[in-house]
């Protein structure tokens, strides 16, 4: 089945993210001790292959914020079934407050799921900008904005949760 989004239940999960953020507060940077976490990722992407060109996917990211770095992983898939996974590293700065800046590199992995045809590898190069809101003391949510190579823009939506103080 050739579908445009992945299926209705990631799209109900992205709205009902978007608002419950309403509700909540930006989180200022914690300076000290342990602070991990872990968020799912509901993402869009455009590409400048085939324009024009949008895939859909979800991301997984954990990251050490009093470093500010961390993993992510998005598998991604467009209109044509061409999915694309990517494998980044993420350096992260809060500039003010909850907003922050990301730099991400890493690799991306393409394949033609209609044929079932591997694909090739490339370099996936981003900068990103988004905002922190609390939910609570240990879950959050993150809208962020990104451009690079491999893609023309993204946006993304996270809700996760954090450990530390």
């Amino acid at each position: 089945m050739n579908s445009l989004f992945p299926s209705i239940k990631v799209l109900f999960l992205t709205i009902f993210i978007i608002f419950t953020s309403i509700y909540s507060y930006a989180e200022e940077r914690e300076s000290k001790g342990f602070n991990f976490f872990i968020a799912p990722v509901a993402e869009i992407n455009g590409y400048g292959y085939n324009a024009p060109s949008w895939a859909f996917g979800g991301a997984i990211a954990a990251g050490y914020d009093t470093l500010s770095f961390g993993l992510r992983y998005l598998y991604s898939q467009d209109k044509d079934l061409w999915i694309s996974q990517e494998y980044v590293l993420f350096m992260r700065e809060y500039i003010w407050r909850a907003l922050f800046l990301q730099a991400e590199i890493g690799i991306v992995l393409y394949s033609d799921g209609e044929n079932g045809n591997s694909g090739y590898g490339n370099l996936s190069v981003s900068f990103c900008v988004g905002w922190r809101f609390r939910i609570g003391k240990y879950f959050f949510t993150e809208p962020m904005l990104r451009a690079g190579l491999q893609h023309i823009f993204g946006a993304s939506i996270s809700a996760g949760f954090r450990i530390g103080e």
